[in-house]
């Protein structure tokens, strides 16, 4: 937090993946009469996953990408290259800090380098855990 303090506030983007599949809405706990375990039985088929990779700053959502499948280190780097790069300035100056977490795909080489070469400040921190 110290390190994104340093710049103004419209100068930073938050960048973050997500994904669904049919799993996500499978309960995990229920409730039955007293001695009694609850028992529920379902198909176990995953269906077709869903991916989005999205960037917000002060002023709003700035491009978002929707994707079948998992989001991968390729998917993330034409995200990056493709719609990301087009939205942010060179430092300094609005959006030209872009706050990451930690995920592995954040640190190839060749996304590091695409924003090392636009002139764009970026920073991995890990994810809070609640």
């Amino acid at each position: 937090m110290a390190d994104a303090l340093q710049y103004p506030s419209n100068w930073l983007v938050f960048l973050d993946e997500t994904g669904c599949d049919n799993r996500d809405h499978i309960r995990t706990h229920g409730y039955s009469f007293m001695g009694i375990p609850p028992v529920y039985h379902r198909f176990l088929s995953r269906g077709t996953r869903i991916s989005a990779i999205s960037a917000i700053s002060q002023e709003g959502l700035l491009c978002y990408e929707f994707n079948n499948g998992t989001t991968n280190g390729d998917k993330f780097y034409d995200f990056i290259r493709g719609s990301m790069i087009a939205e942010m300035q060179p430092f300094p100056g609005e959006n030209s800090v872009l706050i990451m977490d930690n995920c592995s795909i954040h640190h190839i080489q060749e996304v590091k380098n695409i924003l090392e070469a636009s002139g764009i400040i970026y920073s991995s921190h890990p994810t809070a855990q609640t």
